[in-house]
């Protein structure tokens, strides 16, 4: 099956920050999260792939057609909407459609009108006179009229009401009930990746710290709680290294690993624990255990 999109060797430079993403791809069909910090290298990421930032080096593959040499038939088959999509403040909503038609010969004008009807946008108000979340359902609709192949989304949902968000959200699973459309949804609200993601990559200071489909992720990130010896048999130390995070208060132990298995929990219990719990951990804690500001007792 052909790659949506393919990143391999990619780095760029911005004074002390750099981004270094040696593999990152996705195959057709599904949802991937690009979740972490603002500042983390999401938005980059995702300019690179539109071709709106230079890599200073790597290979760079959008729908098996290399960017940026083949840049113009990629945009034609990608719907992309930023974190602040720009249009013309005076013109109205159907100028606006009729103004990026022009540039899609894939355009569904049948496909547009349903969407005013869905979203309740009035194609003769001028964009001024949206909200925020107005204007990001405004570009989702101009995004998805061409009928794209992959969607891509920097921060859709930032600084709008749970409301619009919700909607939003019903719309991308909408879009991936066709199994041959892909989406990339870069967020710092990781309960939105939760939701709608099937993979899920975790950006932190330029590199991927974490990738993998969302159901393994969670299953190996998971908090633990229990009782060592009362003998004192089992140190504290001597079960923190198997934790992410981890935390001792006499016998009591409860810490946060992302190497939870049936052997790992095996070898927990070798070392004489009792009394385990074990929760689930969310996307949220997981991404500030890898940003380094985890505390270890």
């Amino acid at each position: 099956m052909t790659e949506a999109f393919s990143m391999k060797d990619v780095r760029k430079s911005y004074g002390d920050f750099q981004l270094n993403l040696k593999d990152l791809s996705l195959e057709r069909g599904y949802v991937m999260g690009l979740v972490g910090r603002n500042g983390a290298g999401k938005s980059t990421t995702i300019k690179i792939l539109m071709n709106l930032v230079y890599p200073d080096r790597g290979e760079v593959r959008v729908l098996g057609l290399r960017q940026p040499e083949q840049e113009m038939e990629i945009k034609r088959r990608v719907g992309y909407v930023s974190e602040e999509p720009v249009f013309y403040d005076e013109m109205t909503v159907d100028w606006m459609a009729r103004l990026v038609r022009r540039y899609y010969p894939a355009w569904d004008d049948e496909l547009f009108q349903a969407y005013l009807r869905k979203f309740a946008l009035d194609p003769a108000k001028k964009v001024k006179e949206l909200s925020r979340g107005m204007k990001v359902k405004l570009a989702l609709m101009l995004a998805l009229s061409h009928r794209p192949e992959l969607l891509i989304l920097d921060e859709p949902t930032s600084g709008i009401d749970p409301v619009v968000r919700h909607e939003l959200l019903e719309e991308i699973g909408d879009i991936i009930k066709d199994e041959g459309r892909t989406v990339l949804l870069s967020s710092h609200i990781t309960q939105d990746v939760e939701r709608v993601a099937d993979y899920v990559a975790i950006v932190e200071g330029g590199e991927v710290v974490e990738f993998a489909d969302k159901e393994s992720i969670l299953d190996r990130w998971k908090r633990v709680s229990g009782t060592v010896p009362a003998d004192g048999s089992v140190a504290g130390d001597g079960i923190a290294s198997m934790f992410r995070q981890f935390k001792k208060e006499g016998s009591a132990f409860a810490g946060v690993t992302r190497s939870f298995c049936r052997d790992w929990l095996d070898a927990l219990k070798a070392k004489g624990v009792s009394d385990l719990k074990v929760a689930n951990v969310g996307l949220d804690e997981i991404l500030v255990l890898l940003s380094g500001k985890e505390s270890q007792a």
